[in-house]
């Protein structure tokens, strides 16, 4: 039977000469979509059959979502948040993407600017394992990765979010934090 291709269907071509078993990735895929594989083996004399549908395959999200910023210590002129990242309600059908940077917005609530910053995921982490025996903080409550927002205005309050960066894109905004310096 001959597979019409439209946007559902990726249709990929390989050579295989004495193969027992195949394996490849599929890449280009969309995030947060579910997608069948089926083969078919194609030699001189035509196309075989079409394989059953496999079971049902998941793309996951851009990025993890990251729980809203915890204020862990103000001063006059920064905020040092922890970020990590939310756990899921249910067990997850896919797998996330490494995370590379996170972005943290602050929004200050007596001028209209929006400050974005960009932190690597790796100095955050790091940040938080230097911090982490200065800090009274439970192991549980204490987060994967520490942020420290500088530069900012004395004596101002902040609304603050944030969102998790991969090589695939930037992940949902966490819910606001509201902090003051």
């Amino acid at each position: 039977e001959d597979r019409p291709e439209d946007d559902m269907d990726l249709v990929r071509n390989f050579n295989c000469e004495d193969c027992q078993e195949v394996h490849f990735w599929l890449t280009g895929l969309a995030a947060s979509r579910m997608y069948y594989v089926q083969v078919a083996a194609k030699t001189a004399c035509g196309q075989g059959e079409w394989s059953p549908k496999s079971q049902p395959l998941f793309t996951w999200r851009k990025a993890p979502k990251v729980a809203p910023p915890k204020l862990l210590f103000p001063s006059h002129g920064s905020l040092v948040f922890g970020l990590a990242f939310e756990t899921l309600e249910e067990p997850s059908k896919g797998q996330d993407e490494e995370v590379e940077h996170f972005e943290l917005q602050l929004q200050s609530s007596h001028r209209a600017e929006n400050q974005t910053l960009e932190f690597s995921c790796s100095d955050a982490a790091a940040l938080a394992t230097t911090l982490r025996p200065h800090l009274q903080l439970d192991d549980e409550e204490f987060p994967s990765h520490v942020v420290i927002a500088s530069g900012l205005s004395s004596r101002s309050a902040y609304s603050c979010t944030a969102s998790a960066i991969t090589h695939a894109g930037r992940g949902e905004r966490s819910q606001i934090t509201k902090a003051e310096t």
